[in-house]
C-alpha cells in the first residue's frame, strides 16, 4: 500500500508535471495531502512521534502550498 499511494503515485505525478501536464499541479497537491495524512495516522497509531514524521509533514505540506501557489494562479 506504501509503495502504491507514495510511491508509484509520486512516480506518475513527476513524470506528468515534467511534461507540463495541465493535472499535474493537482496531484502535486494531492500528494501532500496524502503524505500529511499518512504521517498523521502513523503517529496516531504509533502513539510517538519521530524528527523524521516532523520532516515529511514539512515536505508534505510544501507540496500542498506548492500545488496550491501554482495551480491557482
Amino acid at each position: 500500500m506504501l509503495f502504491v499511494v507514495n510511491g508509484l503515485l509520486s512516480a506518475v505525478t513527476l513524470v506528468l508535471y515534467l511534461t507540463g501536464h495541465k493535472l499535474a499541479l493537482r496531484l502535486v497537491l494531492l500528494q501532500g495531502v496524502i503524505l500529511c495524512t499518512w504521517i498523521f495516522v502513523q503517529i496516531i497509531m504509533l502513539r510517538l512521534i519521530h524528527p523524521m514524521h516532523l520532516v515529511m509533514a514539512a515536505a508534505g505540506l510544501l507540496l500542498i502550498f506548492y500545488g496550491m501557489g501554482r495551480s491557482y494562479r
